[in-house]
């Protein structure tokens, strides 16, 4: 009955002396987690200020330029029409997808889309 009060408090010894180990490096994993937590959350708030800058930048660049940079609708229209046409849709594709005349699609990307002859000479004719 001795050896096994003695095994049992050993064992409870043994078991209190892990547990601070394993809550050590509980608090050493929740302080890394919070610490990336922080770091993520400034990248985060870095990128939107960028994005923030390159807005107001494009505003101001618009404006100087006297440029009509439209409402948002026209502006999210232009940007889902170029953003298709990129992709490789065609003309008549953009046109099913967004639902309108293919002419008007056209006349929307123009300003934004090269010609095949256009800007391709090299300057010294070569």
């Amino acid at each position: 009955m001795g050896i096994a009060i003695i095994i049992l408090l050993s064992l409870a010894i043994i078991l209190l002396i892990v547990s601070f180990f394993v809550s050590n490096n509980k608090a050493k994993e929740e302080e890394r987690m919070e610490q990336f937590s922080v770091s993520f959350m400034e990248e985060i708030q870095g990128v939107q200020n960028q994005m923030r800058n390159l807005e107001l930048d494009t505003e101001m660049l618009a404006k100087d330029a006297g440029v009509n940079i439209g409402s948002e609708r026209d502006r999210k229209l232009r940007r889902d029409l170029l953003s298709l046409y990129k992709r490789g849709y065609s003309y008549e594709g953009i046109a099913k997808e967004k639902r309108m005349p293919q002419d008007e699609v056209e006349s929307l990307l123009k300003p934004y889309v090269r010609s095949n002859g256009e800007g391709s000479k090299v300057v010294n004719g070569l």
